[in-house]
């Protein structure tokens, strides 16, 4: 296992399908991989084939923080806008210092799902934006530094019903 995960984090983008292919096959390969990518998030930034790793590693996950990583705009596309996460409802990208205005407005269009976001110290983004963008989304819980709690209290929760209606 330690040879093999060695490998995928010391081989190219194009190595990787294969590898990883092989490696899937192990039951506590996509764990292991995860927990190593999140226990030196300073390797992760700059480096397409641990964003590569990332993204495959998190890709049936609901709940993704990212706040580990301090990823520039071109690594968060690669992991969130060029993979195609399905099960996508809470983010965290807080203390990323490069998320703006159009990398969160591109995520929430691709990631409808997201029901809470998590924005702690993003200096980019100012908390009115923050809001305008969630508004115009299905999300109920954006977590700012000035502001922690639901956003959006009116809103009724898909599947909940409305005892004043």
């Amino acid at each position: 296992m330690t040879q093999l995960l060695d490998q995928a984090l010391l081989s190219s983008v194009e190595q990787l399908p294969a590898i990883l292919e092989s490696a899937s096959q192990l039951a506590d390969f996509w764990p292991t991989l995860k927990s190593k990518l999140y226990d030196e998030p300073e390797f992760v930034p700059n480096s397409p084939g641990k964003c590569y790793l990332l993204s495959s590693a998190i890709k049936h996950d609901s709940v993704v923080d990212l706040s580990p990583f301090n990823l520039p705009i071109k690594d968060i596309n690669q992991i969130l806008l060029e993979s195609n996460l399905d099960a996508l409802t809470t983010l965290s990208l807080s203390g990323n210092r490069f998320v703006d205005e159009q990398t969160l407005r591109n995520i929430l269009t691709k990631y409808p799902k997201i029901k809470s976001l998590h924005l702690l110290n993003t200096p980019r983004l100012n908390l009115e934006t923050k809001i305008a963008l969630a508004r115009m989304t299905k999300i109920t819980e954006l977590m700012d530094v000035s502001h922690s709690i639901p956003c959006f209290p009116s809103r009724v929760p898909e599947g909940s019903s409305n005892a004043s209606t």
